[in-house]
Parts: structure tokens; sequence; C-alpha cells
């Protein structure tokens, strides 16, 4: 994660809801993403999120996707500085047309100077890469903004998903241990936007997986804290 705001408010939601978090002042860090500060103890704690995979046969996740999308809204609201005052809400085609966001703003821009006020869809010809162009005149008391809205879909964490974000990030451990003695990994998913929006089974506090921190847990906003057994021996 390189939100650092983000990766402390999740440490601060894992403290409220997990009983057994220790005492101490959650510190801004890298590498580890976050410290945990209790006189001469220090725990490091890596914090990353559980994000969907690729559908519809694209070959980017929802998050990279997502980001695309809320970027050529950004360019366009800035860019339509000379337009009327308007209130500008999209969707987007899932599709991978992730290479040129200032032309799709551009093509934006240019479809709402050129229409009315309304909902438009494809067979308005609205433009490329897009589902729905609404675009209203602004509400009182409220600022205009040009923005997106992603609609998506609950999906069931698996343990193979788990596994991979573990395995990923156990690679990081030994060079941490150089800093703190002690490394805790948390995993969040449930947060951002339907990205990682997931349903964690019941028994994934029965599930083990391979890794040398000293903890690692599962954080949901749907379900709580979960603390990840580690696999010992042949099992």
């Amino acid at each position: 994660m390189a939100d650092k705001k983000q990766e402390i408010a999740l440490v601060h939601t894992t403290r409220t809801l997990y009983p057994w978090f220790p005492p101490g002042e959650i510190v801004e860090h890298e590498k580890p993403d976050v410290l945990l500060v209790d006189g001469e103890d220090r725990i490091g704690i890596e914090v990353t999120e559980l994000f969907q995979p690729p559908k519809h046969g694209s070959k980017f996740g929802p998050h990279v996707v997502a980001k695309f999308h809320q970027r050529v809204m950004e360019i366009a609201e800035r860019r339509a500085q000379s337009l009327p005052p308007l209130d500008v809400v999209t969707y987007f085609e899932y599709r991978d047309h992730l290479t040129d966001a200032e032309s799709s703003a551009k093509a934006l821009i240019e479809f709402v100077r050129s229409h009315p006020c309304g909902c438009y869809q494809k067979l308005d010809g609205i433009p490329y890469g897009f589902v729905v162009v609404r675009i209203a005149e602004p509400t009182t008391h409220r600022i205009p903004r040009w923005q997106c809205w992603n609609s998506g879909e609950t999906i069931l964490a698996t343990y193979e998903m788990i596994a991979a974000v573990i395995s990923e990030k156990n690679a990081l451990v030994a060079s941490y241990r150089l800093k703190v003695p002690r490394v805790w990994l948390l995993i969040a998913c449930s947060f951002a936007n339907f990205a990682n929006n997931f349903s964690v089974p019941r028994d994934v506090d029965s599930w083990r997986f391979n890794y040398d921190f000293d903890k690692v847990l599962l954080l949901s906003s749907e379900s709580g804290v979960f603390d990840l057994l580690r696999r010992v021996g042949t099992e």
C-alpha cells in the first residue's frame, strides 16, 4: 500500500476490533509500514489489502481499473473550468482501455459541452469506454463535481487468494527483522471500494498458512479480525 494514512487507519481499526492487540503508539514507518512502540518494545506491521482478481477477460484487477477511471474524471474536472458549473457522474465499461486518460477525459468534456442536462447511454452516442453519462445542474449548497461511480460484487475470499498475499509479503520478513525483532502482517479487505469487497468464510480461522511472520491478521469490515494460523511441520 502507498497511502500512509490508510495504513495507519487500518491498524487503528484492527486495534479497536482485536482484543489481543498489544498496547503502544502507532507510528508511521517504512519497510515495514507501521511501528507499534511501547517503551523499548517494537513490533513492525506490514499492511496490505486483498484485491479482487481481473474479471470479464481483463488483464487488470479492479483496483487498477478504478484508479484509471478516477484519473480520467480528475483530468476532465480540471479541464472543464470553461464550462458552466455542472455535476457530472459516469459509469465506465470494464475494458482494457487503460492507456490514455487524457483522450478519454477530452472526449467526455466534448460530449458534456455539446449535450443538455440529462442521462445518456450507449445508444445516445456517449464516448467509448463509458456506459452511462449523467449531466445535471448543481444542487443548492453542494459543490458540483465530475466523478465516476463503480459497481461491483462481493466475492468469497478463498484460501488461495489469502495464501498468495501472505507468500508475496513473506519474502520481506528477513529484512524487516534487521530493524525490529517482531513483525506482523495485516491483510485488509472490504474497506476501500468494490475492488476489495470480500465475504470471508466462517472457517477462515481454522485454515493454516506457511509464513515467517510472528502474527498474520485478516481484517474484514464484515466479520472483524481473524488471527490466521501458521502451518506447522508437515501438516
